[in-house]
């Protein structure tokens, strides 16, 4: 069985997502900070674990000791698109992307 973590996970489209698709797996996790995007998954998804906080406020260890096969991720948009302000990387709301590819995923490499 693939174990799943669903980050930035809103209210479940990545995880409605892949129950279309034929494959065995579990949702070890999904984590927002949205509360009430939050109530809307746990509503859809009752039996998977949701952490209402922050991606950059999750220590580093943690993402080792999940063991997850598939990352699914819905990261904002809103700092790129041209109705937005534009503010790119200026964006608080890219933070939890900007750690996960500058401080989990360059320091663990598999190729």
């Amino acid at each position: 069985m693939l174990r799943v973590l669903e980050l930035f996970s809103g209210i479940g489209g990545m995880h409605c997502a892949l129950d279309l698709v034929d494959l065995n797996y579990e949702i070890i996790a999904a984590i927002d900070i949205n509360p009430i995007a939050n109530l809307v998954y746990s509503s859809n998804f009752p039996d998977v674990p949701i952490m209402n906080r922050t991606i950059e406020g999750i220590p580093l260890n943690q993402w080792e000791k999940w063991h997850a096969d598939i990352w699914l991720m819905s990261p904002p948009c809103q700092p790129f698109t041209r109705q937005g302000k534009q503010e790119d990387l200026n964006d608080r709301r890219t933070n939890g992307f900007i750690y996960l590819m500058k401080d989990y995923i360059s320091d663990n490499r598999s190729y």
